[in-house]
């Protein structure tokens, strides 16, 4: 014999193995499309009525045949309305012989529910909550215990002390990610980060550790680390910096002293000088110099006018000027000749 239990929906059959019997669902709404027969529609609509396709006309059309599920109907709408079971809450179900009968043994009774004792007392059954160790079916609760009729634990405390971590649960293990903070002002020269809980905003550190730099930073670009400035100016030096002091060594490297009257130019004690252009053109009898502004040297004849009008000027390449006296003697010793 097979027996079915109202309250906990259980057949039970001949070898003591209970199953679940299934309420015939709701099978869904009606088929919108334009039917002319039941020809033009199909399981689970078959029905054509109005033009429309539906799953029943009358309440046979939703009987599943059997008795313990109770008697289906057809709504109005067309659509299989679930029987309601015939039997009280206590009784079996005899499928077989569509009958509600007192049950037989505490296996009957039960609803599958393991926060209950189920038992069959004096044919009726009875379910009474207990407070059993159980499993609620969530990896993230522990110590799971029975309460009410209903298994459920303590969540677990995934909880790491860390006001700047968003601390969830999955699967049973605790993950704790940081909070991420907003960029709030578009400003790459600050950084946006969680402190204690609070979002925060601070200038960010644009110091690269080298003392040879000078570190700023742009708004829109960012940290700016640009080499310290320790040009002197001055071709005779070397520059270089030194633990954030400019050192300017002196070299000598050839360079330009600007006159264009000197050669052979090169740096000495941090000055760059060169060799005066030799002009001289061993002829006692020019000015020799050197034009500044094309360094072509310049030799220029001398004056040797001496303003007196009693000499004879001249000049020798050698000796240069010879001034001789003019002879006025005229031979003639009644004359004093001047």
């Amino acid at each position: 014999m097979r027996l079915f239990n109202n309250a906990i929906g259980l057949f039970l059959l001949a070898a003591g193995a209970m199953l679940l019997v299934p309420a015939m669902p709701l099978l869904g709404q009606p088929d919108p499309g334009a039917c002319q027969t039941d020809a033009d529609c199909s399981n689970p609509t078959p029905f054509c009525v109005s033009g429309e396709c539906v799953q029943c006309v009358v309440d046979s059309n939703c009987d599943d045949g059997l008795f313990c599920n109770g008697a289906e109907e057809c709504r109005i709408d067309g659509l299989c309305q679930d029987g309601t079971a015939p039997c009280a809450a206590g009784q079996a179900c005899d499928e077989d012989n569509d009958l509600c009968v007192p049950c037989q043994s505490d296996a009957e009774c039960d609803d599958g529910n393991a926060c209950t004792d189920d038992v069959c007392d004096a044919g009726v059954c009875e379910s009474t909550n207990n407070a059993e160790a159980c499993d609620d079916g969530d990896n993230c609760t522990e110590n799971d215990v029975c309460a009410d009729g209903t298994c459920a634990g303590t969540a677990m405390d995934c909880d790491d002390g860390n006001a700047c971590t968003d601390d969830t649960c999955s699967a049973g293990v605790c993950a704790h990610d940081p909070i991420v903070c907003a960029d709030t002002d578009n400003n790459l020269c600050t950084v946006e980060s969680c402190q204690g809980g609070v979002c925060v905003t601070d200038p960010i550190d644009c110091d690269d550790g080298d003392d040879c730099t000078d570190d700023s930073c742009d708004p829109d670009t960012g940290c700016i680390n640009e080499d310290k400035d320790c040009d002197d100016g001055n071709d005779c030096t070397d520059d270089a910096c030194n633990a954030g002091v400019c050192e300017n060594t002196d070299n000598t490297d050839a360079c330009d002293d600007g006159d264009d009257c000197t050669d052979s130019d090169v740096c000495a004690d941090g000055t760059c000088a060169g060799t005066a252009i030799d002009c001289d053109d061993s002829d006692a009898c020019t000015d020799d110099s050197c034009d500044a502004a094309t360094g072509a040297c310049v030799n220029e004849a001398i004056d040797c006018d001496d303003d007196d009008d009693c000499t004879t000027d001249s000049c020798d390449s050698t000796d240069g000027c010879v001034n001789t006296a003019i002879d006025c003697d005229d031979s003639d010793a009644c004359t004093d000749d001047t």
